[in-house]
């Protein structure tokens, strides 16, 4: 499910979400990846938890916020080429075919998130002529992800076996 944030600044707008949704909600943030201006993915909410994003739509949802308010500014390219990826990595690992990528205000009555972003994103596939990431590149993304999430929780041991798993994987590519 893709969102804007609708907050017209620069700023990295991570900790205003999740105070916005610690205010609304008790918890946040409610979505499970926030694309900052600058095209930084920030995790939210454990992807095997419901966000509180979508309305009905919440229990079947994966929730992805660009920052921005796109009433008034266009999502940035480097949002677009990472949100790109990121749609990429999650349709491939979880098995969602296109036509169940959604806007926001296709579930619920909303204009968010204003713009049709799949249509920036396929516009950033076609002029890379590309197609989504194949399986190497989204492994490669998705193990650096996890590499990052466990050294966050201090989980050396599943840092260690990460990027013993990125280094075959590379080794495979060379």
């Amino acid at each position: 499910m893709l969102h804007h944030a609708a907050m017209n600044n620069e700023l990295p707008q991570y900790d205003s979400i999740a105070s916005v949704h610690r205010n609304r909600w008790g918890r946040g943030p409610e979505y499970h990846f926030i694309v900052e201006r600058n095209g930084v993915i920030r995790d939210g909410r454990p992807i095997d938890e419901i966000g509180w994003h979508a309305g009905e739509a919440n229990t079947h949802s994966i929730g992805i916020c660009l920052a921005g308010d796109f009433r008034y500014q266009q999502p940035t390219k480097e949002q677009i080429a990472s949100l790109s990826t990121l749609l990429s990595e999650l349709m491939y690992k979880y098995g969602i075919p296109w036509q169940r990528v959604f806007l926001h205000r296709e579930v619920r009555p909303t204009e968010c998130p204003v713009v049709d972003l799949r249509k920036y994103v396929q516009a950033y596939l076609k002029e890379r002529e590309a197609k989504p990431l194949n399986y190497t590149e989204s492994r490669v993304r998705a193990i650096t992800r996890g590499i990052e999430r466990a050294a966050k929780r201090g989980l050396q041991n599943a840092v260690d076996m990460l990027q013993r798993s990125l280094e075959r994987l590379r080794n495979r590519v060379d």
